[in-house]
């Protein structure tokens, strides 16, 4: 069995750097991505289980990325 993909969506670059490094010491396989422009490339380039999700990022925001993610059943979010 493969390890959980996980991605944190975070804006902050130090809290994302301890999100993921924390989550693949957890066991998990980790990206982090600060912006709904960026969540969208890496969705495109990969599969992913989880997404880790900060509601106040610049651009679009995590509530309306959120209701865009919200009819993917495949998918987890930790908001």
């Amino acid at each position: 069995m493969s390890a959980i993909r996980c991605l944190v969506v975070e804006d902050n670059p130090r809290l994302r750097a301890d999100l993921v490094f924390y989550l693949v010491n957890c066991g998990l396989c980790a990206e982090g991505v600060g912006d709904g422009h960026q969540l969208d490339q890496a969705m495109n380039a990969a599969e992913w289980d989880v997404i880790v999700l900060d509601l106040g990022l610049p651009g679009e925001d995590g509530l309306s990325i959120a209701r865009r993610l919200a009819p993917r059943a495949d998918l987890g979010l930790v908001i």
